[in-house]
């Protein structure tokens, strides 16, 4: 059986992974700092899928505890799937830069990033000896983009999707993905804008499939972003997704994953157009972006999002037509990321025109 290894995997997102995993047969190696809540989860999914699951308490900062994670999986068999779930966000609620305690951005730095690396570093051995070895960190769109507050903490993974970059291009024979789970009804969520005007998200179990279909068809490393909603055959993600919250995955768009259009994972029912990354889609109306080797619609494969590159936009799959961008939740968020603003991006020329 192929084996992962999840840190933060009591409960959230990481727990959700666990569950797809599982449920797809891995044995799992789990990581938090707290036993009880670990161990509770853990001996949830052994019975729930008769996977092998241990429970490994401790911080993924101490560099003996990394050690500990790692040979836990090797005593399992070896190490397929690095997960690198694990993150703080350096001050609870967030607060603006002028306010932020540099304390508070030197652990979030530290545990975002450099313990991250330091896992990568004590697992290598074993990801290279696997026929399929793969690292998934979880980025945020907050690494890729300028919300008030964030600053702290998207700096700090916007340093992780740097190293998983430099990861990909150094490991050849690995797959290394950075991806940004879009935002969840988490605690970090709660604990970051606990002010949020109640606004309903999606919970970790819709946003996991996300990260399934990168396991199970291994597109080129890079960075990628989850949509919300999944449809398609067999559990897989389907067309339905986001461009930037217009749900047009899967009508020929193509998203850059920066600057407010964000990159999905599109594709799923035979037949059904639809890629993820820059130039996704020729009839789109694409802007001045590069396209990827994966980056063509209708042949539903996986190409990342490249930050930074020309936007593509076609309203609701019209070739030149306006796309509104960055319009996740549909509505004003008080207190949180997005406060409601539309950017209509021009699709010919790839630039802002509004927002």
């Amino acid at each position: 059986m192929p084996v992962a290894l999840i840190t933060g995997g009591s409960k959230g997102l990481g727990r959700a992974l666990a569950e797809v995993l599982a449920g797809q047969g891995w044995d799992l190696v789990l990581d938090a700092r707290t036993a009880g809540v670990l161990e509770t989860a853990a001996e949830e999914v052994r019975e729930r899928y008769g996977t092998r699951v241990v429970a490994v308490a401790g911080d993924v900062t101490d560099a003996v505890h990394r050690a500990e994670l790692v040979a836990a999986a090797g005593e399992l068999g070896g190490l397929d799937l690095l997960v690198s779930n694990a993150s703080v966000l350096g001050a609870e609620p967030l607060v603006r830069l002028e306010a932020h305690p540099l304390e508070g951005l030197r652990q979030a730095l530290e545990t975002n990033v450099v313990a991250a690396l330091g896992l990568v570093q004590e697992a290598l051995p074993l990801l290279r000896a696997s026929a399929s070895g793969a690292v998934v960190v979880v980025s945020s769109d907050a690494a890729a983009e300028a919300y008030e507050t964030w600053g702290g903490y998207g700096a700090s993974k916007a340093a992780l999707d740097q190293l998983a970059a430099v990861l990909g291009v150094e490991e050849p024979g690995l797959r290394v993905w950075a991806v940004d789970p879009g935002d969840m009804d988490t605690d970090l969520y709660e604990a970051a804008v606990p002010q949020d005007g109640g606004e309903r998200r999606p919970s970790p179990a819709r946003v996991a499939p996300a990260f399934l279909r990168l396991v199970q068809e291994r597109p080129a490393s890079g960075r990628y972003s989850a949509p919300r909603c999944w449809r398609g055959p067999q559990g897989l993600p389907g067309v339905r997704g986001e461009c930037g919250g217009c749900g047009a995955a899967g009508r020929g768009l193509g998203c850059s994953g920066g600057g407010g259009v964000r990159g999905v994972l599109a594709g799923g029912p035979a037949g059904a157009a639809g890629a993820v990354g820059p130039g996704a889609g020729r009839a789109a109306g694409v802007g001045a972006g590069r396209r990827t080797a994966a980056g063509d619609a209708g042949d539903g494969r996986l190409a990342p999002c490249v930050p930074g590159a020309a936007r593509a936009g076609a309203g609701r799959g019209r070739a030149g037509g306006e796309h509104v961008g960055d319009v996740a939740g549909r509505g004003e968020r008080a207190g949180g990321r997005r406060t409601g603003r539309r950017a209509l991006l021009d699709a010919g020329r790839g630039r802002t025109v509004g927002g």
